[in-house]
């Protein structure tokens, strides 16, 4: 995983992809019971994307709830659960969903959108 940053480089210099890692890092060494994420790979290269999702789910093993935000279908199904928000409500809730799961889910929720 890159990171070209240096440790006297002021946050505004970093790029986005570097900034997500340094609140990412921030959030595991505070050690917290509970990590919100949001979009925590979203201005990720595909390489860091799988070592920060691996992290995460590094966590979890290790007692953590992870609580994460993702328009990503494909780390969607990768977790232990998933909460499809519609409206800002609970539309579906799905325990270790796969891919087709999602897709499927968020099909029908865009046609009753219409």
């Amino acid at each position: 995983m890159k990171f070209n940053a240096g440790l006297n480089d002021f946050v505004g210099t970093l790029s986005g992809g570097e900034q997500q890692k340094v609140a990412i890092a921030r959030a595991v060494i505070a050690d917290s019971d509970i990590i919100f994420a949001d979009e925590p790979t979203g201005a990720l290269d595909s390489v860091s994307r799988e070592v920060i999702f691996e992290l995460l789910r590094e966590l979890v093993g290790a007692g953590k709830c992870v609580i994460m935000v993702t328009h990503d279908i494909e780390l969607a199904s990768k977790t232990d659960r998933a909460l499809i928000l519609k409206d800002g409500k609970i539309f579906k809730e799905l325990h270790r969903p796969s891919g087709e799961e999602l897709y499927k889910i968020l099909e029908v929720q865009s046609t009753t959108e219409e």
